[in-house]
């Protein structure tokens, strides 16, 4: 759990549950069934209507917007959390890359268990992508606590070296990244590229 309990309302309690319901039932049943598609989605596509209709049924979608603008009213308590903008930027980031690796690893992880032929180039992917997201996600957790990120009595700093070594682990990001394009390209990764010889 990111957030405790501690200090919070009742209804603040009911409008963070509102938004994990919401995140649970409709945007990771979504992510997990198009995230092989993205890159070639519209953005209209990538944002579906029927995810912002849900979002507004349930008055998740205007939090944080001014009442005049047709925002939906909140206590004076939670207009001061919402202002802490970059903190919650920087912590939706964190949160966005750690359901990305762990959506990798699963496909990743079915690939091996049912012995697809891609399953190593699959593996490649998710150990570069894991390493580097799970490394900027320690380093904003550093950030975030400031001078305490680095002392040993809060266990963030072993997290973020921890993250710093996974980089290397099996090779480097470098070679990983030269597995994938071999395992994209079988016939010709590695060849030479440059003029033909006579």
């Amino acid at each position: 759990m990111l957030l405790s309990d501690h200090g919070l309302t009742e209804e603040q309690r009911m409008m963070r549950e509102a938004c994990r319901a919401f995140v649970d039932d409709h945007v990771t049943p979504f992510i997990r069934q198009n995230w092989q598609r993205e890159w070639v989605m519209t953005p209209e596509d990538r944002l579906p209507r029927k995810i912002l209709e849900v979002a507004d049924q349930i008055g998740i979608r205007t939090l944080g917007v001014p009442e005049e603008f047709g925002g939906t009213p909140v206590d004076a308590k939670t207009q001061i959390q919402t202002k802490h903008q970059a903190v919650a930027v920087r912590l939706a980031d964190m949160a966005a890359k750690l359901y990305a690796v762990r959506g990798l690893l699963r496909e990743a992880s079915r690939a091996v268990d049912a012995g697809a032929p891609g399953a190593d180039h699959l593996c490649s992917i998710a150990k570069l992508v894991a390493s580097e997201d799970i490394l900027k996600v320690c380093q904003h957790a550093v950030e975030l606590h400031g001078g305490n990120g680095t002392m040993l009595d809060f266990g963030i700093e072993k997290l973020y070296r921890d993250a710093t070594m996974f980089l290397h682990m099996d090779g480097t990001v470098d070679i990983t990244r030269f597995k994938i394009v071999k395992s994209m390209f079988p016939e010709t990764a590695g060849t030479y590229a440059g003029p033909e010889q006579a």
